[in-house]
């Protein structure tokens, strides 16, 4: 072989090799990345809110739907033992079915236990049809669903309760009641009878039942019901969406207070047993988490079609938060000067009764120091956070087109913008700041109020609060104000802001711990196609005072200038915008501000608008009065109750013998 002839052939062999490097090496990468992050622990899930590595979400929602906690048959098996009620798991799939319960050794025994109860595919997020929907449970058994009142989900005729307990990669769904005997039957024969319509729905026709099938029938026919060979699955899913349900739903009445209780204590128990027997169990519920957000509509970050008032439509493109885009809202918005901001956060914002039994401490990393509030969550405190703590986070599964958030800066006074603000889906104050005596300029509507713990327990209306959580000592007071005003005696409780949330947003804010309006602003990204924000961030160039209701001066101006260059940052990338004129032009310096200004009138003409009105200076004097009144709303109680990290709230004259 001639030295030409050589070289031709490893010129060949080069072209082979560099052919399948290029062939071959997206595929393992996908591959490694799918697998590293179903292994991957809790803390690299959670931090970004979306999977190590850079997953695609359609590689991670082709990896995590065939998982299926084996954590999620001890908890149908206490439910089982408990009797609380009726139960459906509407498991991802049939082969993750099958393989979870293989792990737990004799999988027939598990089908002849459970089998009733378990349907091999996933329904979530999505549309029943109108007259209905039937699968058939792994035993055979047919398992009708339907639309309830309020919007929940109705099984066999039989609706569901308000809490629909996620565990593992499936929904079980309690129901209020124990089915009755042959419904399944009955609205079988109802099945027979329905009519098939066109269009998207035809494919449904074996499926689509009435949804008001009778509900009485032999316990026999049930029987024979299952005893039906299992249906082939569909190539078409459809999925069921209970979160907005879950919202809208009227308060539980007495009759199924009970089944709710012992749903609760079952959910703790099983919680307890299982994080310190799985290890994994962490990583699954934050894998539960992203699928939670994935297989709704446009990812959970918009909303498809339609309105907010009228709701999530079948068709039409997806309308995304302010933080993403795509067709889908896929992929946050990559910003240079703001780099913190990551892939978003796709998780709670809140805590929860149902998320607090993952969260091993309360401690908030941000890049100049770490705050512990509580090095590590006892059993104990635990269990009395739950008493205050909402079922689950009311703010993570919300979306609105139009924001509203309002800072306390007196430049709101320059302007009417009451009734714009009004007009909003969505309206977010802060602390103390009032409406009264001042609604033509700021408004009168307040749907969230964020403080901090000198306003805890301040609120005009019937309004949302969430408390920060920077020291242990904001925990407390959330504990005090529990004790002062139980819920259960129907007192609504301040939330408190998930610890990695707070950490996300304090590695937004460049390391420093965020103010309030950050939060404001971190929040209504991820949950609003359009921010607006009102009295934010004025400049002492303005010549307006700090708060439009006092006489307060800026108490850390050196990080409000920082989140203020992160603010422009979001305005010149159309993620938010500033109501008022001139507001970034006078940051810049003074003769920019008043050739911005000037143009409109002068900075003396402008101030004008800022003197109260006597009628103001008597409201300001009365709200300054009634804030006094209510923040001392736990005088004296510190020196009858402590907190500790063991033991959480304790008495101290039950300690010292009273």
């Amino acid at each position: 072989m001639s030295p030409r002839d050589i070289q031709l052939y490893m010129f060949i062999c080069g072209l082979l090799l560099l052919n399948s490097v290029a062939y071959l090496k997206p595929r393992l990468t996908a591959y490694i990345r799918s697998s590293g992050s179903l292994s991957s622990s809790s803390s690299s899930v959670s931090s970004s809110g979306s999977f190590s590595g850079g997953v695609s979400p359609r590689l991670a929602r082709r990896s995590l739907q065939g998982q299926l906690a084996p954590a999620v048959f001890k908890y149908l098996e206490n439910l089982e033992a408990s009797k609380a009620g009726a139960y459906t798991l509407f498991a991802p799939s049939k082969r993750a079915w099958e393989r979870a319960a293989k792990k737990l050794g004799d999988a027939s025994s598990v089908a002849d236990r459970l089998g009733d109860h378990v349907v091999p595919r996933r329904i979530l997020a999505g549309d029943v049809p109108t007259r209905g929907l039937r699968v058939s449970a792994v035993s055979g058994a047919e398992i009708y669903v339907s639309a309830a009142s309020g919007g929940l989900l109705a099984v066999n005729g039989v609706a569901a309760t308000r809490v629909d307990v996620p565990v593992g990669e499936g929904i079980v769904h309690v129901m209020a009641d124990v089915i009755p005997d042959g419904s399944a039957a009955a609205a079988a024969a109802d099945a027979d009878d329905a009519t098939t319509s066109s269009g998207d729905d035809a494919h449904a026709s074996s499926d689509q039942v009435t949804t008001d099938a009778p509900q009485k029938a032999n316990a026999a026919a049930a029987a024979a019901a299952r005893q039906k060979p299992q249906q082939q699955s569909r190539k078409r899913w459809h999925f069921v969406d209970n979160i907005r349900a879950r919202r809208a739903a009227p308060p539980q009445a007495a009759s199924s207070s009970l089944a709710h209780m012992a749903l609760s204590n079952i959910h703790s128990t099983f919680g307890l047993r299982t994080r310190l027997e799985q290890s994994d169990l962490r990583v699954n519920v934050a894998m539960k988490a992203k699928v939670y957000f994935m297989n709704r509509p446009c990812h959970g970050r918009g909303i498809k079609g339609g309105s907010a008032g009228s709701g999530e439509g079948i068709r039409g493109a997806c309308v995304c938060a302010a933080m993403y885009e795509g067709q889908t809202c896929e992929r946050a918005k990559v910003l240079r000067d703001v780099p913190q901001l990551g892939r978003g956060f796709d998780r709670d914002v809140t805590l929860s009764r149902v998320n607090i039994d993952f969260v091993p401490n309360l401690v908030v990393h941000t890049k100049e120091k770490t705050l512990t509030i509580v090095s590590k969550l006892s059993e104990t405190v635990r269990t009395q956070m739950k008493e205050f703590l909402p079922d689950q986070c009311p703010l993570s599964t919300n979306f609105h087109h139009r924001c509203a958030i309002v800072g306390s800066s007196g430049v709101l006074m320059r302007h009417q913008n009451g009734k714009e603000i009004d007009s909003a889906d969505f309206v977010v104050r802060f602390n103390s700041a009032p409406t009264r005596g001042y609604e033509g300029s700021v408004g009168t509507r307040t749907d969230l109020r964020l403080s901090n713990g000198e306003h805890i327990g301040y609120k005009e209306r019937n309004e949302t609060v969430i408390h920060h959580l920077k020291a242990s000592s904001f925990l407390f007071k959330l504990f005090l104000y529990a004790a002062k005003f139980p819920p259960a005696n129907g007192h609504a409780q301040p939330l408190a802001f998930h610890p990695e949330f707070t950490s996300y947003v304090a590695k937004v804010g460049r390391g420093t711990i965020p103010s309030s309006g950050l939060f404001a602003v971190m929040l209504a990204l991820h949950t609003c196609a359009e921010v607006k924000l009102y009295g934010f961030h004025a400049s002492f160039r303005h010549g307006s005072r700090h708060h439009y209701f006092n006489t307060e001066t800026p108490s850390n101006e050196r990080r409000d200038e920082s989140e203020f260059n992160m603010l422009k940052a979001m305005s010149d990338a159309g993620m938010l915008s500033f109501a008022e004129p001139c507001i970034i032009e006078c940051h810049m310096d003074q003769s920019e501000c008043n050739r911005c200004i000037g143009e409109d009138m002068s900075l003396e003409e402008l101030a004008m608008r800022e003197r109260w009105s006597p009628v103001q200076r008597q409201m300001n004097e009365a709200h300054e009065k009634r804030w006094r009144d209510m923040i001392v709303w736990d005088k004296d109680m510190d020196k009858h109750f402590g907190f500790n990290e063991e033991n959480g709230l304790f008495s101290k004259d039950a300690l010292n013998g009273k």
